[in-house]
């Protein structure tokens, strides 16, 4: 293996020595990351819910919940006279692109009780 010339080696030295300084001068914030918050905010979905699960967390949003005839029976309002149906089969879990269908509705027509 060729040597290193002297002059290439200082060159070296001297960029390690300004990237570590500028990593130590580079400002911490405490506040998390675009990344970390979505995780956060996916972890809210991420457990399967059963339709009365789903019913309840609208509620708790301030949806109204009203009922109906047949598998698509249930209905999600919101306060601006929008909806969706929400499908009720049983205890079983709703599929995950249903859930977040429905979250989504959710979130964008929804007020906060607080």
């Amino acid at each position: 293996m060729p040597e290193i010339p002297p002059e290439a080696q200082e060159l070296i030295k001297k960029f390690n020595q300004e990237e570590a300084q500028r990593e130590a001068e580079r400002p911490r914030s405490n506040s998390p990351s675009k990344k970390q918050l979505n995780r956060s905010r996916s972890r809210e979905i991420a457990k399967p819910m059963t339709a009365n699960e789903m019913a309840s967390y609208a509620r708790s949003k301030g949806f109204s919940v009203r009922g109906g005839n047949g598998g698509h029976g249930v209905h999600i309002e919101a306060l601006n006279g929008l909806e969706c149906s929400l499908p009720v089969h049983g205890s079983k879990a709703l599929h995950t692109g249903t859930q977040h269908t429905i979250m989504q509705f959710i979130s964008k027509n929804g007020v906060s009780k607080n």
